[in-house]
């Protein structure tokens, strides 16, 4: 059994995703491919071409990552089991011998 490590409490994590699902929706974000627009659109997103930017709604976000998950699960990675934690790649050089 691995450790876990809790950097955010449960609450400070709800807040952080209430926050960014509230920016996504009410401020929005600039999309300057039409070809996304497009797809956000179909998602159920509202999109003002003029200023190219994408209005997206909670549950939009939310259909997206589950999906991706289901994806993520499906996929076996490198020799690991689907649906088995990523070990974090370092991000130091390796030293050459």
């Amino acid at each position: 059994m691995q450790p876990r490590l809790e950097l955010l409490t449960e609450e400070q994590v709800d807040r952080i995703l209430d926050e960014a699902f509230q920016l996504l929706q009410e401020h929005g974000i600039k999309v300057q491919s039409a070809e996304a627009r497009r797809l956000l659109a179909e998602a159920g997103a509202q999109v003002d071409e003029a200023k190219q930017v994408a209005y997206i709604p909670e549950s939009v976000v939310r259909r997206a990552l589950a999906k991706l998950l289901k994806i993520e699960l499906a996929i076996p990675h490198h020799g690991r089991q689907a649906g088995s934690p990523r070990k974090a790649k370092s991000k130091r050089p390796s030293k050459a011998s």
